[in-house]
């Protein structure tokens, strides 16, 4: 008989815990890292005149790293207090990841035009 219920097809252990806690503290890390990263190049750099189109893509970046921090602690936060809903954080989690990809994709894009 396996314990799974309907509201958790997927039952994970402490171990698996213990990891999918990691994954999401690195990934916490990589973001704030990041963020520290894109100001200290473009915080003189934005004071100048810049081509509209560049600022605004910089910010586009910078909101989607920040959106992927905030999905990775709420992960985090509904994965260590034992919440259940396997779909809620494992969904945030995936999304989270995406974002900062594509947060870093235009990141590089502007830093290689500019």
């Amino acid at each position: 008989m396996t314990t799974e219920t309907k509201e958790n097809p997927h039952p994970i252990d402490s171990e698996q815990k213990k990891y999918l806690v990691d994954l999401l503290k690195h990934q916490m890390t990589l973001c704030t890292a990041m963020m520290v990263l894109t100001m200290a190049i473009f915080g003189n750099f934005l004071n100048q005149p810049l081509i509209g189109q560049a600022k605004i893509w910089i910010g586009i970046s910078l909101g989607s790293i920040l959106l992927s921090l905030l999905m990775a602690f709420m992960s985090l936060v509904e994965l260590v207090n034992g919440i259940d809903n396997y779909k809620s954080w494992n969904r945030l989690m995936y999304i989270g990841f995406l974002i900062f990809v594509l947060g870093t994709a235009i990141l590089g894009i502007v830093i290689l035009l500019a």
